[in-house]
């Protein structure tokens, strides 16, 4: 009864912030202390509950908690990021920040990864449909070109939110397209795990909307994360054209989604739609890439100058690689403290190459940035460690585990979070809360699986 309460709270608390703009659903600001709403903290509320369930079961059966070598990773950074709060002059918000952080985070991690394996292929299997309802959500919302669901709270409240570029349920355009990304390989693991021929067809046309949102976000750093995640999902599609060649039903499967992906390809650059010019937009975002003339632009009595339309483009991201070198100036080990980043920005910002009033984020917009920023060398060499040694232990167990559908949820989980690494050299990913809750959750889910090929590896 107990572990149906937990799960049932993990249910619920991915629906929420998957489908909910609880971020969004007050005034948003960058240097007041935020207020406490019911609304936009429920997570930390419903993961501190989960926790306290757990501790209490535990208790009661003295049961043995699974260690994995991850979790001594964990702890160094934990320490490591705690540390940098010592002689912070916001160390009081870095410290709440933490907390909040950590518990909606590594405790989340910690407690879904005590599961076996068919509870963890439960959680996979609703992440997996959840994401769908987001994906095709997202997808109406670009092809109509109005958010009928939390328009009018995100436009109110959303400081990101905008209708050049489509958004999810939950929150901004990068964040969308960073989480569809992510999740995708999920959605791919669902889709060769069917056997019955209608969910066949129905997970292939998911499959297929999940790029296409993407798309539609015009986000190029998640685009790019997405074509690593195809490069590591490798294995599956050799496993898939083998398979396809021996079984006819699939393969008409097959030829049935990629049908019906290519007639959504051919309506939606057909002019005359919203689609188009969506996909217009795409076009000409990409074009800056090779454009290489030079911008000029007079503000006042000052004069700014950029080489090629992607330095223009990507001028506030540039300098925030100067901004983290005022800081290291003088916080090289353990950085302004976890947390406090926002409220030091405007003691070191680097605002040579851009015009202030044209960006009011107080972002390293590159998550490794922002390690490096708030904890210092010493925090972001304890995350790197962390992040290589989850990567490392389960590629290993996924090496050594038989043809089954948990080796394919590992080779799931490393697909994802291999994009999603990528991805943090575009924007501080981890400090969005649903990215945040998503990456330890599939974290958890992945060791468990781990854990259980472990178990059986052990036992022949």
């Amino acid at each position: 009864m107990t572990e149906k309460c937990v799960q049932g709270i993990l249910l619920l608390l991915f629906t929420y912030i998957s489908l909910v703009p609880f971020y969004y659903m007050q005034e948003q600001s960058l240097t007041q202390i935020p207020t406490i709403s019911a609304v936009k903290y429920l997570p930390f509320v419903l993961t501190g509950l989960g926790l306290l369930i757990c501790i209490n079961d535990w208790a009661k059966r003295s049961r043995r908690l699974f260690y994995s070598p991850v979790f001594l990773f964990v702890g160094v950074y934990l320490g490591c990021s705690m540390l940098s709060l010592v002689g912070s002059e916001y160390a009081k918000i870095g410290l709440v920040k933490w907390v909040y952080y950590n518990i909606t985070g590594c405790v989340i991690c910690f407690v879904v990864a005590q599961y076996d394996w068919h509870d963890a292929r439960r959680l996979g299997r609703f992440m997996a449909f959840v994401s769908g309802i987001v994906v095709v959500y997202t997808f109406l919302v670009g092809i109509i070109g109005e958010d009928a669901g939390w328009g009018v709270m995100q436009s109110t409240f959303n400081p990101y939110y905008t209708r050049a570029r489509v958004a999810g349920p939950f929150g901004h355009t990068v964040a969308t397209a960073s989480y569809v990304m992510f999740l995708m390989p999920v959605a791919v693991w669902m889709w060769i795990n069917v056997d019955r021929f209608l969910p066949k067809v129905l997970w292939g046309f998911v499959c297929c909307l999940y790029v296409l949102v993407i798309l539609l976000t015009q986000t190029r750093g998640a685009l790019l994360a997405s074509g690593m995640c195809f490069i590591l999902m490798t294995p599956w599609w050799r496993k898939a054209g083998e398979f396809l060649l021996q079984n006819g039903r699939r393969r008409k499967a097959a030829v049935a989604v990629i049908s019906v992906a290519v007639l959504l390809s051919m309506w939606g650059v057909s002019k005359g739609n919203i689609a188009w010019v969506r996909f217009d937009k795409i076009k000409h975002r990409w074009s800056d890439l090779l454009d290489l003339r030079e911008i000029r632009i007079r503000d006042q009595d000052k004069e700014y100058h950029y080489r090629s339309m992607l330095e223009y483009t990507e001028r506030f991201r540039i300098a925030q690689y100067f901004t983290v070198r005022n800081i290291l100036r003088e916080h090289a080990v353990l950085g302004v403290g976890f947390g406090t980043f926002t409220r030091s920005f405007e003691r070191f910002k680097h605002t040579e190459n851009y015009i202030e009033a044209e960006f009011s984020e107080h972002t390293t917009e590159n998550m490794y940035l922002m390690f490096l920023a708030e904890t210092g060398w010493l925090g972001l060499g304890s995350r790197l460690a962390l992040m290589a040694a989850i990567l490392t232990v389960l590629f290993r167990t996924y090496r050594h585990s038989a043809q089954s559908e948990q080796r394919d949820f590992l080779l799931a989980y490393l697909s994802g979070a291999g994009g999603l690494a990528f991805n943090m050299l575009t924007w501080d990913v981890l400090n969005e809360p649903t990215l945040r809750m998503s990456y330890w959750m599939f974290t958890g889910l992945a060791i468990a699986a781990s854990k259980d090929v472990k178990d059986r590896l052990s036992t022949t």
